[in-house]
């Protein structure tokens, strides 16, 4: 059974880092967020998990329950890292190879060129400028969004066979991934993916609303999932 808290927030991530958001209702929908997260995790006390972790490439780790420190840890990690990094000293288990670095560095490269290009859009926009869509700028849009689609599906693809091999009968694995992704059609039938709780997958899509109207009224930069670099 795959117990998936898949619908992450996380800095730099599809709904955003929290302190860019500036909506009142989206600040305390996010907070809410995490204090689930934080208070579902906390009553669950899994034997010997597995946890896959989006952006980890480094090699598999072996966690002693009440470990003190995680190597590489960050010292000030944003809320969400700190949350899934108490969990996993808490309760010990093995931090799994998740990602592969040629994968994730391609989806990276591909995430930020298509910022550049939404962003020079925007700026054009914000000059007064016109965007013309109907061409070569509409043409390029599409194929970089098609490009992106196929370098985020390679990725579900590596993290599905990393769980695949890895997951044993009768264990629990806990993946952090952000909730743009969906690995269920990618693993194996045996494997049961459930979210941590059904209420983040409410406040997600509020978030994703609130950013959503936020950028369309200031017309900002667009952010991306970028993930976390192998990082705890």
């Amino acid at each position: 059974m795959l117990h998936s808290p898949e619908d992450r927030i996380h800095h730099g991530g599809e709904i955003g880092n929290l302190a860019d958001i500036s909506n009142p209702a989206a600040i305390q929908a996010a907070n809410t967020f995490w204090r689930i997260v934080k208070d579902r995790l906390g009553e669950l006390n899994p034997q010997t998990p597995r946890f896959y972790l989006e952006g980890y490439t480094r090699p598999s780790l072996r966690v002693i329950a009440g470990t003190s420190n995680l190597p590489g840890e960050n010292q000030n990690p944003p809320i969400e890292d700190k949350i899934m990094t108490e969990f996993i000293k808490r309760v010990g288990g093995t931090v799994e190879t998740t990602e592969g670095t040629k994968l994730l560095e391609e989806a990276f490269g591909v995430h930020r060129d298509l910022g550049d290009m939404l962003t020079s859009l925007a700026e054009q926009v914000a000059n007064g400028g016109a965007v013309d869509l109907e061409d070569q700028v509409q043409s390029r849009l599409i194929s970089q969004f098609a490009t992106m689609d196929a370098a985020n599906s390679r990725r579900e693809e590596f993290i599905a066979s990393r769980i695949n091999s890895t997951l044993q009968e009768g264990e629990t694995g806990f993946l952090f991934l952000g909730g743009a992704h969906d690995l269920s059609p990618k693993l194996l039938p045996d494997i049961q993916v459930e979210v941590l709780d059904e209420r983040l997958v409410e406040i997600r899509n509020e978030l994703k609303e609130s950013m959503m109207e936020g950028e369309s009224e200031t017309k900002g930069e667009p952010t991306f999932d970028h993930g976390s670099e192998g990082k705890f």
